[in-house]
């Protein structure tokens, strides 16, 4: 066709005449063409699952109890001081000297011990017990696993309703074949109350939750624990964890949150096919006959244009269309990285465990065999992801990884993998100086761990020894007791020999002064009896006295006897005088009385 018969198609199919020429022309090759026509209208709604905060809800309680109960250890800090600086002493502390002389300044004439150093212990309560710090990270970790799936479910709580319109046609006009494809998509967020109100009960069950954890989050024990480091995985199954039920449910949610990392949902939706009438399906293809007359007339394009890009393309290999055939699966929201968490923990562990055993068996050398198992573990990392960024390569292959011709393409290429490069060394790198710091620590642990082995063994020898001076002692004592047992013996004929020899000294001694005993007895009872008669006569003055003592005090008190007595009479004498004086007078006043009476 010419451009001239193109415009006057184009002028009559704008013209309100519906039976131009045009338009009888089109519908024809419409309805001699094939034409598909699709509307359907959809409304689709996130219905989220509610069977994980049932589970969460169980374990509520026993995290509360844990956080009202903060529990606590003593803590003691060893340390050598002078003795002017020593606060607090303990039987530690005298074993400790006596096992370090060194520190003994001096020893009193009595015996007592003055020491210039002694142990000094101090005691603290340390809350920071690897329980106490679980329950923080479990705590803190709730807290932002309830945040992050109440933003989500906040976000998708509304519906979407879409409209999709679709319309393709082929057909022939002057033996042009045309193709035409328009595809109308409309979307509009809805408010779903009235279809179901479950997502906006699950997110009010949600909203709940979080302010139980909000405020364990925000409690005395989260304040007290702030300072303190968090756990990391895989968690040491401690007696309180294994025993204690709180303890253990809280373990059992710690797992439950390393299992639920996604935020799983129903995929509700609901969809209306619309049917097309006669007028409608007419009504369609009147409006596309005035957008394809309006494209048809401004279609020509002349070869000789200068401003023809002319591109040779050569045919590739038929790729899967990954977008037309995806699954219409609903997509869960995965909230929390599923990397290093019990469960995967217990997997790497049985297969490391498996890994080293087969080495060991094979070196027979526990270190060379922690060697190989670290190397084949970090090589089998560096190679997946070497292969999958394309980084690293044999020197004689190195240069084929970047494939391209042009010099820029080639330079952005090598900046790309470049910047690969230097992020996994500088995760390398953080990770050896982790490697490093964790081994300063465990030098650290291993130092004072041997200072304490020292000591056991030092303890040890000194108990070791002590048993020994004892068993010694004690064989001793065995010996020298048998040594007196004989000793004894001898001593005692030696004393019945020279007892005998006693008693006939005794004898020829008492003959020999028998008469000189009787002479001294004689004088000795003359004596006594002469200082017998001394004490009699003395004793008799004695009396004497003691009696005229005694008549003089009995003299003196008679005397004050009388005169007491004389005293009394003479108060009781004036005593019956006046009541005598008293008596007149009354009896004066009586018969006055009884005088005037009578005169009456």
């Amino acid at each position: 066709m010419n451009n001239d018969y193109k415009k006057e198609f184009f002028d009559e199919s704008i013209a309100e005449n519906k039976q131009s020429t045009f338009l009888k022309t089109f519908f024809d090759a419409l309805k001699n063409g094939d034409v598909k026509r699709t509307q359907s209208l959809q409304v689709e709604y996130q219905r989220f699952e509610e069977e994980w905060l049932n589970n969460l809800n169980t374990f509520f309680p026993s995290l509360i109890q844990i956080t009202r109960d903060l529990k606590s250890s003593l803590r003691t800090e060893e340390e050598i001081l002078p003795v002017e600086k020593t606060r607090r002493t303990n039987p530690e502390s005298i074993r400790h000297l006596l096992r370090n002389t060194r520190y003994i300044k001096d020893i009193d004439e009595s015996g007592d011990i003055i020491p210039e150093k002694v142990l000094n212990a101090l005691s603290e309560i340390d809350y920071g017990i690897y329980e106490n710090r679980f329950i923080m990270t479990l705590v803190d970790r709730l807290y932002h696993y309830l945040h992050r799936r109440i933003e989500v479910i906040r976000e998708h709580v509304m519906g979407n309703k879409e409209m999709h319109f679709n319309y393709e046609s082929f057909f022939e006009i002057d033996k042009t074949s045309y193709q035409m494809q328009i595809n109308i998509k409309a979307n509009e967020e809805i408010d779903i109350k009235e279809i179901d109100i479950h997502n906006y009960r699950i997110y009010e069950m949600a909203n709940e939750a979080f302010k139980v954890i909000s405020r364990i989050y925000h409690s005395e024990f989260m304040k007290v624990m702030k300072k303190y480091q968090k756990v990391k995985p895989p968690i040491m199954k401690t007696q309180i964890i294994l025993k204690n039920p709180n303890f253990k449910n809280a373990y059992l949610l710690w797992l439950y949150l390393d299992k639920l990392n996604e935020l799983e949902y129903t995929l509700e939706r609901k969809i209306k096919k619309v049917d097309f009438s006669k007028t409608y399906s007419e009504e369609i293809d009147r409006s596309i006959s005035a957008l394809f007359s309006t494209i048809y007339n401004n279609s020509d394009i002349s070869i000789k244009d200068g401003e023809i890009i002319t591109e040779n393309i050569k045919p590739k290999s038929n790729d899967v269309d990954y977008v037309n055939n995806a699954s219409l699966t609903p997509v869960p929201y995965v909230l929390e990285p599923n990397l290093a968490t019990e469960y995967h923990l217990k997997k790497a562990k049985q297969f490391i465990n498996k890994q080293f055993t087969e080495i060991t068996q094979t070196t027979h050398d526990h270190e060379q065999s922690l060697k190989q198992l670290l190397v084949d573990q970090y090589g089998i990392a560096n190679q997946v992801f070497n292969y999958y960024f394309e980084t690293d390569q044999d020197e004689d292959v190195f240069d084929r990884l970047i494939n391209y011709a042009n010099p820029v393409r080639r330079y952005e290429e090598a900046l790309r993998k470049y910047v690969v490069a230097k992020t996994q060394r500088e995760v390398t790198e953080k990770m050896f100086n982790d490697a490093v710091n964790l081994e300063a620590r465990w030098i650290r642990e291993a130092d004072i761990l041997h200072k304490e082995a020292i000591k056991h063994i030092m303890d040890k020898e000194y108990k070791e020894t002590e048993e020994v001076v004892m068993k010694m002692r004690r064989e001793h004592a065995r010996e020298m007791d048998g040594f007196d047992r004989e000793l004894v013996s001898e001593t005692k004929k030696k004393l019945r020999i020279a007892r005998t020899k006693n008693k006939e000294s005794i004898q020829l001694i008492k003959k020999s002064y028998s008469d000189k005993l009787k002479e001294f007895r004689v004088k000795e009872r003359e004596r006594v009896a002469n200082e017998r008669e001394k004490i009699k006569e003395r004793n008799k003055i004695m009396r004497q006295k003691i009696k005229e003592k005694r008549a003089k005090e009995r003299e003196k008190e008679l005397l004050k006897l009388k005169k007491k007595r004389e005293q009394d009479k003479e108060a009781l004498r004036k005593r019956l005088m006046m009541q005598k004086d008293n008596l007149r007078k009354q009896n004066n006043e009586k018969l006055r009385k009884l005088a005037s009476k009578a005169v009456e």
